[in-house]
């Protein structure tokens, strides 16, 4: 019960974007809950989850851990965004939180943790070139900064630009270079990666072979690292190269799809 907006959807109301790119409001008696998994040993539980959220209104939401006894929480109010911290008594590996009243605050996720450990904070903009991280305001991202001290930022974008009828890609080097820009000044101390763009095949008589395009989009990711001084990684080149997604495509057992774009 939940109205959400996001860089890569219509936001009618201007809703302001968390750091994710996303935003959700409740409509009242909303909830959420988060489960862990036994994937992995560091994913089975956590002792800590911390709320982020903004525009509160001076009201309190429930949380419960592993279905246990509900508990309250105060919200702040204000514009800036805030940090709710819940603590389970031990370790536990699902968090139920409600937010009864409509529109009571706008809220942009949680994080999960324990006391140690390496995190990574994974923001996934399917179908996204990445210049739509231009419409997150700066001033959101210096809020949110104030908790995340990130010591590495990687950008991974591009394949979905190669979907297009251009292959022009100097407003992609020019909006690109606002978002890093945007992100050095957010995040001093951080180190930057541009993941440049993977393999993608075209048919070519009777086979399949690589997409022109990769190239020019290439060089002009290339250019972005380098013209703003941070690091490049070149994934193209990691799988092999030139015509290296047929030869994915086609390994025993298969590395991507029969698509020729994504690996599997």
């Amino acid at each position: 019960n939940w109205e959400s907006a996001s860089i890569y959807t219509n936001n009618p109301k201007k809703l302001p974007f968390g750091i994710s790119g996303e935003v959700a409001v409740p409509k009242g008696n909303s909830w959420v809950q988060y489960e862990t998994t036994n994937a992995r040993k560091t994913l089975k539980d956590f002792t800590v989850v911390k709320l982020y959220y903004s525009n509160a209104k001076n009201s309190q939401i429930f949380y419960s851990f592993d279905g246990g006894a509900k508990q309250t929480a105060q919200l702040k109010p204000g514009n800036n965004i805030q940090e709710l911290i819940l603590k389970p008594a031990s370790k536990a590996k699902s968090v139920r939180i409600e937010f009864p009243l409509p529109e009571q605050a706008y809220v942009y996720g949680v994080s999960l943790e324990n006391e140690s450990g390496i995190y990574v904070d994974n923001f996934p903009l399917r179908g996204n070139s990445g210049v739509d991280l231009n419409q997150i305001s700066p001033s959101v991202l210096k809020e949110f900064a104030k908790y995340f001290d990130y010591n590495l930022i990687i950008f991974e974008f591009g394949l979905n630009i190669l979907g297009s009828t251009t292959t022009d890609y100097n407003w992609y080097e020019r909006e690109m270079t606002k978002v890093i820009n945007t992100f050095k000044s957010v995040f001093p101390k951080a180190s930057i990666i541009l993941i440049g763009v993977h393999d993608k095949a075209m048919k070519k008589g009777s086979n399949f072979v690589t997409d022109p395009a990769v190239f020019k989009l290439l060089d002009a990711q290339k250019k972005i690292a380098l013209n703003n001084n941070i690091a490049f990684w070149s994934m193209f080149d990691a799988m092999g190269g030139e015509n290296s997604m047929a030869k994915w495509v086609n390994a025993n057992p298969p590395l991507a799809y029969r698509d020729f774009v994504h690996f599997n």
